[in-house]
């Protein structure tokens, strides 16, 4: 303290203004000097570090070119610089990361497609199972009980009775039915039919609840949040040339067909050669191809990374608007989210407040060269204007986004629909109950859709800054509140504490 209190005596600069201080320093009413001087040395590193920053507006200004651009668009310069060259920041980190954690999410999107495609051919095959039992059963207990088969419990022998034409098998074995039915009881007969008709069908009921315990939930739908499928989406020379015009070719029920089609395809070709290199003939070995077809079977062929519709999720992560649609389910891609996306959350935060006080200040220095319209910068009218300026705009994202669905979906989206969606969007509260579909985003999407939403950010953050203008001058014009008085008084108590060690300090320095 002494030593800094030498310092600033010695400057020329701040001599007078320390043996003035040292005078008002033991009065109640004024600032200590330890308080004085530490503002005198931050107003010096404020002064270093606002000439660091004009540096380089000092070094445009001496260029030729530059200098004139600044002079004659400065509000332009103003514009472009602090709000869309960082709003465009924004949307090139999010399709960077967004890319990267498509790269991590998408095989396993694609084993999920490929694991629920496998579960409802095993329903099916099930399904078709106990259909076949249910035509050929007459036939089958004819023929189990002309040639003396068990019945009890159902045989695979009566299976694959079921899988062959039971007129052929009559056929081969006529001979022999005759000669059985010379000898043949009825009420063995009967007998025999209605034991074999309720062995059919607990044999149909276990196995279906077996294929249902297997398979779970097999009427869970695929996505394509992560990935693209349709045709020539793996040539992005095809994608790029015709997919503008054929958009809706990409909505999701076009992409699970065809997905699902690419993947019968891929089956058929795995079932055919485990069959051929196992030899296999008979049921139990057909089963055994057809279970290793179904575990090897894929559809992701056909498919590329959805890097668009990973961008759009990367930009409601950094906004925190956060729909719910989708989100990544892999170690990696969470990983990815929680450290950079938090990282992308604080950019967003400072640009989202830079970008709204750049606004006021050019509104602000563009009315007061308009007299008539100074009054814009007054809070009541600043909220006013703002606020408007926020509604409307909510409405040009409520009419794009209807335009969009109509155009992608074919679905009925309406615009009451399309302003609910803006405003959950603008202040981030992303209910999830509207959303932009991943499946159907392109690149081009990703310049116009994170712009609308980005500026209306601005614009609420505009308004809510005139706002809290608005509100702080009521209540300095309002009676004091009891909270603030009782901050008034702290800040005095702390003020006389201060005062006070400052004296007894003084004091055992002069005894000294």
């Amino acid at each position: 303290m002494k030593a800094r209190m030498e310092r600033d005596t010695d400057s020329p600069r701040n001599g007078e203004e320390v043996k003035e201080l040292q005078m008002v320093d033991h009065h109640n009413d004024e600032p200590s000097l330890n308080e004085v001087l530490d503002k005198m040395e931050q107003n010096d590193q404020r002064k270093n570090e606002s000439e660091q920053d004009g540096r380089l507006y000092r070094e445009m200004s001496n260029n030729r070119w530059t200098a004139v651009i600044l002079k004659t668009f400065p509000r332009t310069c103003v514009m472009l610089l602090g709000v869309v060259v960082p709003l465009l920041g924004l949307i090139v980190l999010s399709l960077f990361f967004g890319i990267i954690l498509a790269r991590l999410e998408a095989p396993t999107e694609v084993e999920s497609n490929d694991d629920i495609l496998a579960k409802r051919l095993i329903v099916r095959r099930a399904e078709q199972l106990v259909t076949n039992l249910t035509v050929a059963i007459p036939h089958v207990c004819l023929i189990a009980f002309l040639t003396g088969t068990e019945v009890e419990p159902f045989s695979a022998e009566l299976v694959n009775m079921i899988n062959e034409d039971p007129k052929q098998i009559l056929k081969d074995n006529f001979d022999l039915f005759i000669e059985r039915s010379k000898e043949t009881n009825y009420t063995e007969a009967y007998e025999s039919v209605v034991a074999c008709g309720r062995a059919s069908k607990t044999f149909a009921d276990a196995l279906y609840k077996n294929a249902r315990e297997e398979v779970g939930d097999s009427l869970a739908e695929m996505s394509f949040n992560w990935i693209r499928c349709y045709p020539g989406a793996h040539d992005l020379n095809v994608d790029i040339s015709s997919g503008i015009l054929d958009r809706k070719e990409r909505s999701p029920h076009i992409q699970s067909a065809y997905y699902q089609l690419v993947w019968m395809s891929n089956f058929y070709e795995l079932f055919d050669q485990y069959t051929e290199e196992s030899n296999a003939t008979t049921l139990d070995e057909l089963y055994q191809a057809s279970t290793r077809a179904l575990e090897d079977a894929t559809g992701g062929n056909a498919c590329y990374l959805n890097g668009s519709g990973s961008a759009w999720f990367w930009f409601t992560v950094q906004t925190t608007i956060g729909y719910g649609n989708q989100s990544p389910t892999t170690e990696g891609g969470r990983a990815l989210v929680y450290t950079v996306g938090f990282v992308c959350i604080l950019a967003f935060a400072g640009v989202l407040a830079t970008t709204g006080n750049i606004m006021l200040a050019l509104l602000d220095n563009s009315v007061r060269q308009r007299p008539s319209l100074v009054f814009v910068t007054k809070p009541t009218w600043g909220c006013l204007f703002w606020g408007s300026l926020w509604y409307t705009w909510m409405a040009l994202i409520a009419f794009v986004t209807k335009k969009w669905k109509d155009n992608r979906l074919s679905e009925g989206f309406s615009m009451k629909d399309g302003y609910w969606f803006a405003y959950i969007s603008t202040t981030t509260v992303g209910l999830g109950d509207f959303f932009l579909e991943p499946e159907v985003i392109v690149g081009i999407d990703l310049l116009y859709f994170p712009l609308l939403i980005l500026m209306g950010f601005t614009f609420l953050s505009a308004f809510l800054g005139k706002l809290s203008a608005l509100v702080e001058g009521l209540l300095k014009g309002s009676k004091r509140s009891f909270v603030a008085s009782i901050l008034e008084h702290m800040d005095d108590r702390d003020k006389s504490l201060n005062v006070s060690s400052s004296t007894e300090n003084d004091g055992t320095k002069d005894e000294d």
